[in-house]
């Protein structure tokens, strides 16, 4: 550690570094994959476990100790990608939600309060960031953290943003919820909302979340048509098919079918070949008794 403290407060030997390697291009790539890829929470420890242990373990507190040496370099070499590159630990900071790192580094280096760092609390329901970011930041980006909040399965975000910072629902609110699969957000979207919510089943259906499905059927929140069948089976989702066969009683078209088996999906198909009569028979015999009861003297 005190070799590396030694290059950091060493303007020559730093400078010469920074300009070989160009900037801190690995790290700075790293820092771009909390915005850009999909990595959800969970994976979120693994997937930058190396680069979390290095930075938390070796450079992080080398850096704090000697930031300002670090930034006064970069200045006076005038090379401002250095100080760019230092900038993007304000998103590490929001994805791990480290609130002192994130307080220290906007201390060390007033820059502008971009949405980026509301859309990387929010993506990894990082709420401790976002209340601070709301506290200290003149310019709150509460509408844009609700479009995220709404795509990722964390309620205590979408909560504190419509009930605390009275950010409103829209009529897609809950659609966008439920499309992702999200089922404590979609409830809690319909609890709150007062106006009539209608969700986009069949895209749920195609994407197979099928608690989603089974909250919004039995809840009667969303129209269940047939074309919600063809959806689920033409993406080859058999679990929802079978519920909407068997919970919902929907029938799949022929087209349909046949495309389904175009995909590759024949264990669908040959579930529904072998299902669908069964569901004609049974209105068949519902059609019957209701005859019955209308000519019964």
């Amino acid at each position: 550690m005190q070799a590396a403290i030694n290059v950091l407060t060493n303007t020559n030997l730093f400078s010469t570094i920074v300009n070989y390697q160009n900037g801190l291009n690995d790290f700075e790539l790293q820092l771009f994959y909390l915005l850009y890829l999909d990595v959800t929470k969970k994976d979120l420890h693994s997937e930058f476990n190396r680069f979390h242990q290095y930075l938390t373990k070796y450079t992080l507190p080398i850096w704090m100790k000697s930031f300002d040496s670090v930034l006064d370099c970069a200045d006076s070499q005038k090379y401002h990608r250095m100080r760019h590159s230092l900038k993007k630990l304000t998103y590490y900071a929001a994805a791990f939600g480290n609130v002192e790192l994130l307080a220290f580094l906007l201390d060390k280096m007033p820059i502008e309060r971009s949405p980026a760092l509301w859309e990387v609390a929010t993506k990894y329901g990082q709420l401790s960031i976002l209340q601070y970011l709301d506290y200290n930041c003149s310019t709150a980006f509460c509408q844009l953290a609700m479009a995220h909040a709404l795509t990722v399965n964390n309620v205590d975000v979408v909560q504190y943003l419509h009930e605390y910072r009275q950010v409103p629902f829209s009529k897609f609110s809950a659609s966008i919820a439920a499309v992702n699969g999200n089922l404590d957000v979609v409830k809690y979207v319909c609890n709150k909302t007062e106006q009539s919510t209608r969700v986009t089943v069949e895209v749920v259906a195609k994407n197979g979340h099928l608690s989603v499905l089974q909250y919004l059927y039995d809840n009667k929140i969303s129209h269940f048509q047939n074309q919600v069948m063809n959806e689920a089976a033409i993406a080859g989702q058999l679990e929802v098919v079978k519920y909407l066969h068997e919970g919902v009683h929907l029938k799949c078209s022929s087209q349909a079918l046949k495309t389904t088996r175009k995909n590759g999906h024949n264990g669908v198909a040959d579930y529904l070949s072998g299902h669908q009569s069964s569901i004609v028979v049974q209105k068949i015999d519902a059609l019957c008794q209701t005859m019955k009861s209308l000519f019964k003297f």
